[in-house]
């Protein structure tokens, strides 16, 4: 006999989503999270009467019978949560030095904008989106099917695009459907959604964004705590156990089930587990080395983090939508070239966050939740980072960085609001709030390795069956979640926490 049915480590969006999954069915589950708060990326950061979001500033495909709709439908939150549809024409404003694109709801409303930009290109975008069909047809499918041999064999030979496309970067795709460096950067502005360039990211992760967000993108009311606390709301009716400040420190097999010892020497049994901390920790840590097959660890040794982010969250006096902020997000982009960006972006020496990044403001999004104080608004800014620009600090506290890290951050945030006074002006005189987000504070604060705000890094190498898509591990009774299976983001995340959490009802009715 078992403390309990299932226990799941960490309460991030897949945690959360498969304690959710499990209790549906009238399993006992106690969630056990590290930090003070619940929700991980989903958790916001409250000051001064502002309220940011860390992890989540949009999610698509929530239109009845896509794929977010249907997991938060299987999890019975479809009625708890509101979402607010992002400006149709502009969810993405990506601002170029010599034009814009807006990423506006609709595939073919989307394909004439670029045709109309690029009239030259036409053939060269009709061709994309002709790659563009199969491979989201092909992604799709791969949400789906187990990591098994023969079911990958048949799902390439469904497939046969993914012969030419699942093992390069974004970049091959580009440089197939056109030379024009102004479209293929068009083509890949969206790349802060996963924080890799074309030279590196994805095939998959390129169009698989586009896709994600044409047919919509959306917002909770209340922001990413709405979202967190309709979860939270479940488990409770369901009448699941939740614990902060409970850190799982080690996950072992006792009889026929689990022992997972947390909050410094507590311990309790049971039947599953589902880990939603990252596969490197996981595997590294967490789970006695016996119980790991020799694949499996080492497959999780040698996942890279993804990239990070700086970024700041300001709170302002100013009328941001009479100055032309809407619901939808800004990117700015110096120039033409996502790869040098990048790299310049990443630098561990003088980085350069200002060359392209994310704008987004919570309380112009949704003015009637509270998420600043009257006569103010919360405006988000982030830019890619790495963690080696601020590893040599990553053991002190914040008060014992000193000077060289003070001035540092300095020089970025003032890169940052200088060239967003482009878009806000005087946005430097009406700062009424800042607070400076690092890899530091991500790493720290919310757990993630270096962090990496996306979890294993997207490149081709580290997809698919490189990673744990289907949330088995080759330990019975042990199922994941989170973005080191089917990929990053909030909306990977809770699709993996609803499968850990129909693979772990599936084996407890099974015993």
């Amino acid at each position: 006999m078992t403390d309990y049915d299932a226990i799941v480590v960490g309460s991030g969006a897949g945690g959360l989503a498969a304690s959710v999954r499990i209790a549906r069915n009238d399993h006992s589950v106690l969630l056990l999270e590290a930090t003070p708060g619940l929700g991980g990326c989903l958790r916001p950061f409250e000051k001064a009467g502002y309220t940011f979001d860390m992890g989540l500033h949009y999610v698509g495909e929530l239109g009845e019978g896509e794929k977010f709709w249907e997991a938060l439908n299987e999890l019975g939150l479809l009625d708890r949560i509101e979402f607010i549809e992002l400006d149709p024409e502009a969810i993405d404003r990506y601002v170029f030095p010599d034009f814009e694109l807006r990423l506006c709801k609709g595939k073919q409303r989307f394909k004439e904008q670029l045709i109309q930009l690029f009239p030259k290109e036409a053939s060269g975008i009709e061709k994309y989106f002709g790659i563009y069909e199969k491979v989201t047809r092909a992604s799709e499918s791969f949400m789906d099917i187990e990591a098994r041999p023969l079911q990958l064999l048949g799902w390439v030979v469904r497939n046969p695009v993914m012969l030419r496309y699942g093992r390069v970067p974004y970049q091959a795709l580009l440089d197939t459907v056109t030379s024009d460096i102004r479209l293929q950067t068009a083509l890949a502005a969206p790349w802060f959604d996963f924080l890799l360039p074309p030279e590196r990211a994805a095939v998959s992760y390129g169009v698989g964004t586009w896709y994600h967000y044409l047919s919509g993108g959306y917002y909770p009311r209340g922001g990413s705590r709405a979202l967190r606390d309709a979860f939270v709301d479940e488990l409770e009716q369901r009448g699941a156990e939740v614990r902060t400040s409970a850190g799982a420190s080690s996950i072992d097999r006792r009889n026929e089930g689990f022992l997972v010892t947390f909050a410094g020497g507590k311990q309790a049994t049971s039947r599953v587990v589902v880990s939603n901390v990252n596969p490197v920790v996981t595997f590294g840590q967490l789970v006695n080395p016996n119980l790991v097959p020799s694949g499996v660890a080492k497959k999780a040794k040698g996942l890279r983090p993804s990239a990070s982010v700086f970024g700041l969250l300001i709170g302002t006096d100013l009328d941001l939508p009479a100055l032309g902020v809407g619901s939808g997000n800004l990117v700015p982009y110096a120039g033409y070239d996502v790869n040098k960006i990048f790299a310049a972006t990443m630098a561990a020496d003088s980085p350069r966050v200002s060359d392209c990044f994310f704008v987004n403001s919570p309380s112009v999004r949704d003015p009637a939740a509270g998420l600043a104080p009257p006569g103010h608004h919360s405006l988000e800014v982030l830019a890619g980072a790495s963690y080696a620009a601020f590893e040599r600090w990553a053991d002190l506290a914040a008060a014992d960085r000193g000077e060289e890290y003070e001035a540092l951050v300095a020089e970025l945030s003032d890169q940052l609001v200088s060239t967003l006074e482009r878009f806000i002006p005087q946005l430097s005189r009406h700062l009424e709030f800042v607070e400076v987000i690092t890899p530091l504070t991500l790493a720290r604060g919310i757990g993630l390795v270096e962090g990496g705000i996306y979890g294993p890094e997207v490149t081709p190498d580290q997809m698919g069956p490189a990673r744990f898509p289907d949330g088995r591990c080759g330990i019975d009774g042990l199922f994941l979640a989170g973005a080191g299976t089917k990929g990053s983001s909030v909306f990977y995340s809770t699709l993996s926490g609803v499968q850990a959490g129909r693979k772990a009802v599936s084996y407890l009715t099974s015993q």
